[in-house]
């Protein structure tokens, strides 16, 4: 069996991260045809033709620039630019839940450019003024720094961890065993979900699990076996 976060995490880009300040290795990368860009609107993107489209720089709108990294001998990049500023229809852009679709099968092995495209997206759509002094930011480091106009100071992106967790009762294989989900009123008839929630500071992965399905549904849980980890770039918000 091939479980969805295993694929995900099975061809990683190379982040390239020495290079997000080489303005010199920056520039030549875009200036090669072969590199391909990721459109962002906002922090939506626009599927062509049931696919994510992958541009060429020389198609490739202004806007912040942002450098994904290489993979396979191609550098890709995003550009991130106002939504009032993008081409087509509003309704034609989605976020990232509505492109999932789109990252099934084939598409799965973007799905690790699109996660990074769409986390930086989001936190330069958040991240708007400085929290020392309020001053406006500007972008460095290939998009993946925002500094201080006014005291210097530099933010980076932030991430949110979560926990998913499945809560079992009874003998594991055997007709007893359970599995605990849940389920919101206002949810259509036969929609469930497994329990999940935000780590809060200072607590361990398994600490979360624990306090989170005491909060949502009042049970308390014994022991907690760690499975993996997955990319979602989805902000807490």
């Amino acid at each position: 069996m091939s479980f969805p976060h295993v694929q995900l995490a099975a061809n990683p880009h190379d982040r390239t991260g020495v290079r997000r300040k080489d303005e010199q290795w920056l520039d030549a990368r875009w200036a090669d045809p072969r590199s391909r860009v990721l459109l962002v609107s906002g922090t939506r993107i626009r599927p062509a033709e049931g696919k994510l489209e992958w541009l060429s720089t020389a198609d490739a709108p202004d806007g912040v620039r942002v450098l994904l990294g290489e993979q396979d001998g191609t550098t890709y990049f995003a550009v991130v630019v106002d939504p009032a500023q993008a081409p087509g229809e509003k309704a034609e852009w989605f976020g990232l839940r509505g492109i999932l679709p789109h990252l099934a099968g084939d598409g799965v092995a973007d799905a690790p450019l699109v996660f990074h495209a769409i986390g930086l997206a989001e936190w330069l759509y958040a991240t708007r003024f400085c929290p020392r002094c309020g001053g406006s930011l500007e972008p460095r480091a290939a998009g993946h720094e925002l500094v201080c106009t006014s005291c210097g100071k530099t933010q980076f992106p932030r991430t949110d961890p979560a926990v998913i967790m499945v809560v079992t009762s009874g003998e594991p294989g055997s007709e007893d065993e359970r599995c605990l989900l849940g389920r919101q009123s206002v949810w259509p008839e036969g929609r469930y979900s497994t329990l999940a929630g935000f780590c809060e500071p200072g607590e361990t992965l398994e600490d979360a699990v624990r306090r989170e399905v005491a909060e949502e549904v009042g049970v308390r849980v014994g022991r907690v076996d760690y499975f993996g980890n997955q990319p979602w770039p989805l902000p807490a918000a």
